[in-house]
């Protein structure tokens, strides 16, 4: 076998890896996709209300977050490096994420779109505040449904206060 053949069936073999690899992740990014079915039994019948309601919008906030964290590369180095995306750099960081409701009065949703507004008190549990300011998330997602409830009409990224470090 001459050197050429056996260095081309070496690159066939590193693609058939690489396509099987693509298949598995692309199987896995739907499974993610999916808003979670596994609400725990001890929360209360409120809590898993507006937890399977944020959940609708799961696919939509990984959507967004994909784009931030791992946004298209420019052309020049896409050309030059073999570089499609630039994913941000992480030691496995954090994303808290919160969605309120469309106020019922429109007029209500440009003041909305200029706060961000988290519960401080929930009876028997932590509020997503308390866990924030406990160092639990690196970031947080802030979103407001659109009326129809099928996307965002605003959302904005922060960086947490507690990852002052990041």
């Amino acid at each position: 076998m001459e050197p050429e053949e056996a260095e081309g069936g070496k690159v066939m073999e590193r693609l058939d890896s690489l396509s099987h690899l693509y298949k598995e992740e692309k199987n896995l990014a739907q499974a993610r996709l999916q808003p979670r079915q596994d609400v725990p039994d001890y929360v209360s019948r409120a809590v898993r209300r507006d937890w399977l309601w944020a959940d609708r919008f799961v696919p939509h906030v990984q959507t967004i977050l994909s784009s931030i964290l791992a946004p298209v590369a420019p052309l020049s180095i896409d050309r030059d490096e073999a570089t499609d995306f630039m994913v941000l750099e992480s030691r496995g960081a954090r994303v808290a994420c919160r969605v309120r409701r469309f106020p019922r009065a429109e007029r209500f949703f440009e003041t909305m779109r200029e706060e961000i507004t988290l519960r401080a008190i929930r009876r028997n549990c932590e509020t997503e505040l308390d866990k924030i300011l406990q160092g639990h998330a690196d970031f947080l997602f802030y979103a407001i449904a659109a009326p129809d409830e099928t996307d965002f009409a605003s959302w904005s990224w922060q960086t947490s206060p507690s990852s002052a470090s990041l």
